[in-house]
């Protein structure tokens, strides 16, 4: 029997001639793919950033370009990282 599990979702480009994206939970263990982009919509996924807490996946989060799925939290806590990061590079070529 099957385990049930709350999927967690990474945006992938498959085919070979005719590329489309789907969105694939990467999950050890788990084939679990939806094929059309707007069937993940108001499916639960868990966050790709470490947290491990559990997100509604809404029109917005499909539509963006990111790759993996991030709860609120986790989202500002990347763009915190990336302004940092900007900092650190323009203090060290000054």
């Amino acid at each position: 029997m099957k385990q049930k599990h709350i999927h967690q979702y990474k945006k992938i480009d498959i085919g070979v001639r005719n590329k489309y994206e789907v969105y694939k939970c990467v999950l050890p263990g788990c084939t679990h793919y939806m094929p059309n982009m707007n069937s993940v919509v108001n499916s639960l996924s868990m966050c790709n950033g470490g947290c491990g807490k559990t997100l509604l996946m809404t029109q917005a989060i499909v539509t963006a370009r990111t790759e993996k799925p991030l709860c609120e939290k986790c989202k500002e806590i990347r763009k915190k990282e990336r302004e940092l990061a900007g900092v650190h590079s323009f203090v060290k070529e000054s």
